[in-house]
């Protein structure tokens, strides 16, 4: 009788220690996630970061809306160019 009692506390035992460390495994498996989107997180935030900076030189600032807007300083003549895909849509159409 003794040794079925051992028996059946050793398995428990080892089942609860097998359990642990499953979840162990889980557990670090999610850190290594956690970590990487952390690090692109970071990544991110430097670029954000330096948007912001270039967004207050107002030189950036100019320039991008000329790009973006087809605006122009007084005297410059602005040509628009149409893109590679734009040509291949249209010969497709």
């Amino acid at each position: 009788m003794l040794a079925v009692v051992i028996i059946a506390v050793s398995g428990g035992l080892v089942y609860a220690y097998s359990q642990q460390v499953s979840l162990l495994h889980a557990k670090e498996k999610e850190k290594i996630a956690l970590n990487k989107k952390s690090l692109a997180v970071a990544q991110d935030q430097k670029e954000l970061k330096s948007t912001i900076t270039k967004l207050h030189d107002d030189d950036y600032i100019a320039k991008l809306a000329r790009s973006e807007y087809f605006l122009s300083e007084k005297g410059e003549i602005i040509f628009n160019i149409p893109d590679e895909n734009d040509k291949k849509k249209e010969s497709s159409n």
